[in-house]
């Protein structure tokens, strides 16, 4: 083998060695963001966050949170599991709150709740910029 093709090789690792790290601090980086946001808008109701964590373009989930912020004054998530790979999380949250407000047409029902749902996002330049969500009401 040439030392250019060996130097070639060598640069090779080296890249795909530095992408690799750099994808596991940014994975890591989107975890400890996802735990902050959690933290500062549903523990803390620091609404503000939510322009800091969410892209502008993501209308509909801001008005989710702000719809069970208000119908659930007492709600708090939990993060049972947090997985991130590059600019992808999932995380998988239980809800639980007392119903004290209007939500999506139904009146408050003074009631303790508690559901699971699953997130996956993209992350980009530190705000999320795709969300899905998928509940689990029916336990």
């Amino acid at each position: 083998m040439s030392i250019s093709k060996v130097q070639s090789t060598a640069q090779s690792i080296i890249t795909s060695n530095q992408l690799q790290e750099g994808g596991h601090r940014m994975s890591e980086q989107n975890k400890t963001r996802f735990k902050r946001y959690v933290d500062e808008v549903y523990h803390k109701r620091n609404v503000a966050f939510i322009d800091e964590f969410l892209d502008p373009n993501l209308v509909e989930h801001r008005e989710d949170i702000y719809a069970f912020l208000g119908a659930f004054p007492d709600l708090y998530i939990t993060v049972e599991d947090l997985i991130a790979e590059g600019d992808k999380i999932v995380g998988r949250v239980t809800l639980t709150g007392t119903h004290q407000g209007e939500l999506m047409g139904i009146p408050a029902t003074g009631k303790k709740v508690s559901f699971s749902e699953i997130l996956i996002g993209r992350i980009s330049n530190g705000k999320v910029v795709e969300l899905s969500e998928v509940g689990d009401t029916m336990t």
